[in-house]
């Protein structure tokens, strides 16, 4: 009994140790003007960089209160969804060392902001939702895994290049329902060697290579319009094994194309010409 005590005395002990937060007093000032501004930390202000700060509706400090971010440690989430703010602030983020995970919402951002991204070097994961944006482009981003665009109907163009660790991409629009139309988006990939998973929802995608993305192991494609060209061209993927492909119609040959792929383990065709029973899926 007393060895059991003991033992939840020490993870009682170890639990503070690791997640102690700082008083308000002890706050650096920057977190403590932050918070008067309308900032919001989701898993409060701790000795760890661990921090979700969200930038919100609540957001009272507009451009010049968002410098306060500039070197801020200890921050690893960061959401951005404020009218107060524009893409100037972009600049700021660079500035902190701990920044891992990136939500943009609701900004207008030009060529000009997004080049500020580049600079997030030790960024992981970025996510852009309704933001005013045609031509998103991102180059050398080197610890970057993951980008989601999603509810941007403006986006014309998507070029991701230069990322070595970049496993996943997904892109989704607005329901037909919203929008009346699918978004037209036209795709560049280069030098992704660890891209993994495509994910597109609600796109018509205007030219898509899939010899770019020779490693990819897992597609979806839904209420998607793609080019014929582009879907013969799954042949050249030799690697992937889970394929969803719902409300779009196949043409003969590439339904011949689907069923010669050797890696296919998962396949999912709901509401399209070619029905899950009419692939060989090899385990």
């Amino acid at each position: 009994m007393k060895r059991h005590l003991w033992t939840m005395a020490l993870l009682v002990i170890s639990l503070s140790v690791f997640a102690v937060e700082i008083e308000p007093d002890e706050l650096p000032e920057a977190v403590q003007t932050i918070k008067k501004l309308g900032g919001s930390f989701r898993r409060g202000y701790t000795l760890n960089p661990t921090a979700l700060l969200d930038i919100g509706a609540e957001w009272r400090g507009g451009n010049d209160g968002f410098t306060n971010l500039k070197g801020l440690q200890n921050v690893k989430y960061l959401t951005i969804c404020s009218d107060a703010l524009n893409e100037d602030v972009l600049s700021v983020l660079a500035t902190m060392p701990d920044l891992t995970i990136l939500n943009i919402e609701r900004m207008k951002i030009s060529d000009t902001g997004l080049k500020h991204l580049h600079t997030l070097k030790q960024l992981r994961s970025l996510s852009f939702s309704q933001c005013s944006v045609s031509d998103i482009q991102l180059f050398n981003m080197s610890a970057l895994e993951n980008i989601t665009v999603s509810y941007m109907p403006a986006v014309k163009t998507l070029v991701v290049k230069d990322m070595p660790r970049l496993s996943c991409l997904r892109v989704e629009n607005e329901s037909k329902r919203q929008s009346g139309k699918a978004q037209v988006v036209e795709f560049s990939f280069s030098s992704v060697p660890k891209l993994e998973e495509l994910y597109f929802s609600r796109v018509h995608v205007e030219s898509f290579r899939f010899e770019d993305v020779p490693m990819l192991k897992k597609l979806t494609l839904t209420d998607a319009n793609w080019p014929a060209s582009a879907i013969e061209g799954l042949s050249t993927l030799t690697h992937l094994e889970e394929f969803k492909i719902h409300s779009f119609p196949l043409t003969e040959n590439q339904c011949e194309v689907i069923k010669r792929m050797t890696k296919l383990k998962s396949f999912s065709s709901y509401h399209s010409n070619l029905l899950p029973r009419s692939i060989i899926v090899r385990q």
